[in-house]
């Protein structure tokens, strides 16, 4: 199991009309001034003790936007063109997103956004690496005593 540390910067408010197409969003908070291109959603399952299991191939990953506080982010499971609007009670910027789903993702409240930062990349090499003799002999088991 990997343990990654508490995101301190952002407010991560919740799922807003679940299971509602075209209206389902994950809502956070900029805490302080954060490039969203650093970090993807995931979706999850949650399991007992409050560790959740992330679903493959379901993540979106923000665009590089400068977000400052006291911005919003509603990042809407549809479809849709990013636009950037102003929150009626508030009046603090709000970024709507588009994950790009054709049907709702988080209908069953065991189903959670998982929002992660990327730290870091490993970028494979253009040639791949070839084994070596002295690789192979420092990568394969070594026979038991006893075996002939």
């Amino acid at each position: 199991m990997t343990l990654l540390p508490h995101l301190y910067e952002i407010d991560f408010w919740g799922v807003y009309d679940r299971g509602v197409p075209n209206a389902e969003r994950i809502v956070f908070r900029a805490l302080q001034p954060i490039e969203l291109g650093r970090y993807i959603v995931a979706s999850g399952v949650r399991q007992p003790g409050g560790v959740v299991r992330l679903l493959y191939d379901n993540v979106y990953w923000a665009p590089e936007v400068i977000i400052e506080p006291p911005a919003w982010v509603f990042l809407y499971t549809a479809p849709g063109k990013p636009t950037i609007t102003v929150e009626t009670i508030t009046q603090a910027p709000v970024h709507a997103l588009y994950w790009g789903k054709k049907e709702t993702i988080f209908d069953l409240p065991e189903v959670v956004p998982t929002i992660l930062r990327l730290d870091g990349v490993y970028i494979a090499p253009e040639i791949p690496k070839q084994l070596r003799e002295s690789d192979r002999q420092a990568i394969l088991p070594k026979p038991k005593q006893g075996d002939n």
